[in-house]
């Protein structure tokens, strides 16, 4: 199943929830939710805060945030430079912590 869910986008949490019941991959669909060009900048804010507290980019958290919701997720951030996938990448490395997940909402 392929879906959209980003910081922005949180409604589909329920298929996300259903899939993991069935055994079903769930496939994010812009990820990063335009992170650089955001409906609400504040919405990334505690992305942010958690990012500098790690050492990492904002992107890395929000892929960490929603690789964390379980090992049937997955997530396809677009790219247009090396460096962006090699960051992206990066993203299975971080683990949050509940309390960050939980801030993060």
């Amino acid at each position: 199943m392929q879906n959209q869910f980003s910081p922005i986008h949180r409604d589909t949490q329920d298929t996300i929830d259903c899939t993991a019941e069935l055994g079903l991959a769930f496939v994010c669909w812009s990820p990063l939710g335009g992170f650089r060009k955001p409906y609400d900048e504040s919405m990334f804010d505690p992305f942010r805060r958690v990012a500098a507290a790690h050492g990492v980019s904002c992107q890395q958290i929000v892929l960490a945030w929603e690789l964390a919701r379980g090992d049937h997720v997955f997530v396809l951030p677009g790219t247009h430079r090396a460096e962006t996938v090699i960051d992206s990448l990066h993203a299975d490395c971080v683990e949050l912590s509940a309390q960050e997940l939980e801030y993060l909402g």
